[in-house]
């Protein structure tokens, strides 16, 4: 609900420091919020690294799907920043 608010280009911080791997079911939740987003004017995330590179690589797999830029960071101030410096592209 809260992204059909947002105007064009904006960002969103996942943090997915506790994530643990998602089923095939959640793959496909995690797909379709990705392209929900980036149909409502999303153009990155940043995700917050955490204890499973499985849970990162199926996030990482469904934003180069989806077609929307994918930052790492450490912390959430870090994502923040990241996203306070990402440039949108044109559209």
């Amino acid at each position: 609900e809260a992204m059909r608010g947002m105007k064009p280009g904006f960002g969103v911080v996942n943090n997915l420091a506790t994530f643990r791997p998602a089923t095939g079911r959640g793959v496909e939740e995690i797909k379709r919020a990705g392209e929900f987003g980036r149909n409502h004017g999303m153009t990155a995330t940043v995700r917050v690294v955490g204890i499973s590179p499985t849970a990162l690589n199926q996030f990482k797999r469904a934003s180069q799907e989806a077609g929307y830029t994918a930052y790492t960071a450490q912390t959430v101030e870090e994502a923040e920043s990241i996203l306070d410096g990402h440039t949108p592209p044109h559209t």
